[in-house]
């Protein structure tokens, strides 16, 4: 007679394998995840060439201003459209749109926040800012601006994560007016 393998262990001891697997797979995955990295003070949060800018957007309750241009470095065209029924300003501005597309074009940081945070120190939403650039083609995921109570300081939700930027809100309050200065 021949002995009879012992299947009981064999049964265990592939449970064991696979759960083992199993277990070692998802801690590696979890373990190889990109951490959440705080934002820094300096970290470019969104930045594109300013000669590369082919539209920008700035939507707010009030209305939308889009400056949109069709060549790299051309001047841009600029269209304002109001919430309240005044009539729509066209203008035409400069290619850096009066020095002022760098500061609208790259969003810097000076701290991170937290959502939280953000909501807490940053509660007035003013408005929506979009770009479209010459490399990419297609527009950046919206930015999201807000300010404090004061109106003297802006944080972004951009792409998840909350910051405080180096953005002045009156380079947005211009870019609102640019045509109405042109008057």
């Amino acid at each position: 007679m021949r002995p009879r393998p012992a299947i009981r262990p064999l049964i265990v001891g592939a449970v064991l394998f696979v759960s083992g697997l199993t277990v070692g797979a998802a801690v590696a995955g979890w373990a190889s995840a990109p951490a959440h990295t705080a934002i820094r003070e300096g970290t470019a949060l969104a930045s594109f060439l300013p000669e590369a800018v082919m539209s920008l957007t700035y939507a707010t309750p009030a209305g939308t201003t889009t400056a949109q241009r069709s060549a790299p470095g051309g001047p841009f065209h600029i269209l304002s459209t109001f919430a309240d029924g005044r009539p729509v300003q066209r203008c035409i501005a400069l290619p850096d749109m009066e020095g002022r597309l760098d500061k609208l074009t790259t969003l810097r940081a000076r701290r991170g926040l937290s959502l939280q945070q953000r909501e807490g120190e940053f509660p007035v939403q003013l408005g929506v800012v979009e770009i479209r650039d010459a490399v990419i083609g297609e527009p950046s995921g919206p930015v999201l601006v807000f300010t404090n109570k004061d109106r003297n300081s802006v944080a972004v939700v951009f792409d998840g994560s909350a910051a405080e930027v180096t953005l002045q809100p009156v380079a947005l309050e211009w870019l609102e007016t640019a045509c109405a200065r042109r008057e």
